[in-house]
């Protein structure tokens, strides 16, 4: 299964995006963030259905992401009437410098979209909880 959320187009319902604009947060990030949250929401049910069914020991869950936020966004990659540009759209990246399409964080040669390094989570059931395993 594959979730879109977090990733342009920028859409989530009003009622989840309105505590991050309350939290003062801009218009795009507000959504970014309501759209993590409900994802987050979706992995949720599907780690208890597994757990439910007794299938989580025989399945692995790994989540990931392509890289991090965008430079800036197209017109047609945002709610009507919501400016793409950066005061709406950029966010906290991780501690990492530069974004999308940029020649820093992660940046290997020969990668196709010069992007971020990708960080990956997993659960097992076989592995140690609260491990990390770091490879450069």
């Amino acid at each position: 299964m594959m979730y879109n959320a977090p990733h342009t187009p920028l859409q989530a319902p009003d009622e989840a995006v309105q505590p991050y604009l309350d939290a003062g947060l801009s218009p795009g990030v507000a959504i970014t963030y309501a759209m993590n949250e409900i994802m987050d929401r979706g992995v949720r049910r599907i780690t208890e259905t597994l757990d439910a069914l007794g299938l989580a020991d025989d399945t692995i869950l790994m989540f990931t992401s392509d890289n991090g936020p965008a430079f800036a966004t197209r017109p047609d990659q945002v709610p009507a009437g919501m400016s793409p540009d950066l005061y709406h759209t950029r966010r906290y990246n991780c501690d990492f410098n530069g974004q999308k399409k940029s020649v820093y964080e992660g940046r290997y040669p020969g990668a196709d979209d010069h992007a971020l390094a990708r960080r990956a989570a997993f659960r097992w059931a076989r592995s140690r909880g609260g491990t990390a395993r770091r490879r450069r």
